[in-house]
C-alpha cells in the first residue's frame, strides 16, 4: 500500500486504531460463536460516485450473519469512506439485515448508494 492510500490508512489508524484488529477479528470472533458468515467485497472502482471524482482506489467489505442475515461488520477504505460506514453502522444499530441496505434508495449520485452494489454482491457470496 502506498502513496495516498497509505495515507489514508494511517489517517483511519490514528482515530481508530483498533479498525484493522476488528475487522480480522469479526470473522473469527463469529465462527467462534459458531455463526455462518458471508463475506462480500467491492472495490472502489467498481464504486459509480468514486468513478465519476476519479477516486477509485480501496474497497468495501461487508460481513452478515448467514442465518439471520444481520450485518456484524463492514470496513470501508476509500473515498469518504466514515460517511459510508456511518450508514452502516446505524443500520447496525438497528439490527436491520443487510438486505435494507441493498434494497434501500439513497440519494443520487452519492458514495452511500453505493452500498446496493456491496450488499447484492453478497447475494453471490
Amino acid at each position: 500500500m502506498g502513496g495516498r492510500l497509505a495515507e489514508l490508512q494511517s489517517e483511519i489508524d490514528k482515530l481508530r486504531p483498533d479498525r484493522e484488529a476488528a475487522g480480522a477479528e469479526v470473522p473469527a470472533k463469529a465462527r467462534e460463536q459458531g455463526r455462518e458468515i458471508r463475506i462480500a467485497k467491492l472495490p472502489m472502482t467498481s464504486v459509480a460516485r468514486a468513478l465519476e471524482v476519479d477516486e477509485t482506489r480501496g474497497f468495501m467489505k461487508a460481513i452478515v450473519d448467514a442465518e439471520s442475515n444481520q450485518i456484524l461488520g463492514a470496513a470501508i477504505l476509500g473515498i469518504e469512506g466514515g460517511e459510508i460506514m456511518s450508514a452502516v453502522e446505524i443500520a447496525m444499530m438497528g439490527r436491520l439485515p443487510y438486505t435494507a441496505l441493498r434494497d434501500g434508495t439513497f440519494a443520487h449520485p452519492t458514495l452511500v448508494e453505493s452500498l446496493n452494489n456491496l450488499f447484492m454482491a453478497m447475494d453471490k457470496a
